[in-house]
């Protein structure tokens, strides 16, 4: 998994700790292409898939999908098409599988605009959904503070901040 989460949470004042008023360059990941890539897969397969990750990059969506017998199939979207995802593969040791009916994929494009408002000297860096301890399915956003801090800010499936985690060294 391309984000792995911290085992605590740690107080919502870690979110305060890093803004302030300067401006920082915007994330170039491709938050608008989620919701396009999702359907994609979807459309491509037939319905609802259960998935293992999600991630956004520069330039693509990465959409790893549980074939249901410890395997899934890793498809990447690139310029609004959607590649071939090659063979199956073994997911992760531990990972968990997660369906899509309570996240609000429209929001993910405004991911940049929430964490600018809330954290204004910090910025967008990765950013991936994943059902994991102790937060369960979730938006894992790294983020680069000032003065070259990282953390981690967990966003709902409904795109509201629920606070910070430690960096990852």
């Amino acid at each position: 998994m391309v984000i792995a989460t911290a085992a605590a949470l740690v107080a919502s004042g870690a979110l305060a700790a890093c803004g302030g008023n300067a401006s920082v360059p915007r994330s170039p990941l491709s938050l608008a292409d989620v919701a396009p890539a999702v359907a994609a897969v979807e459309s491509g397969r037939g319905g609802p898939q259960r998935y293992t990750e999600i991630n956004v990059g520069i330039g693509l969506v990465n959409l790893f999908v549980a074939v249901g017998d410890g395997t899934e199939l890793a498809f990447v979207y690139r310029k609004g098409k959607l590649e071939d995802p090659g063979p199956a593969q073994a997911s992760p040791a531990g990972s968990t599988t997660f369906a899509l009916d309570e996240v609000s994929l429209g929001s993910v494009a405004d991911f940049d605009r929430l964490l600018a408002r809330q954290l204004p000297k910090s910025h967008l860096t990765t950013l991936a959904l994943l059902d994991a301890p102790p937060l369960g399915l979730s938006w894992q956003a790294g983020m680069a503070g000032g003065k070259g801090s990282n953390f981690q800010v967990a966003i709902s499936p409904t795109g509201q901040i629920v606070g910070a985690l430690p960096g990852q060294s």
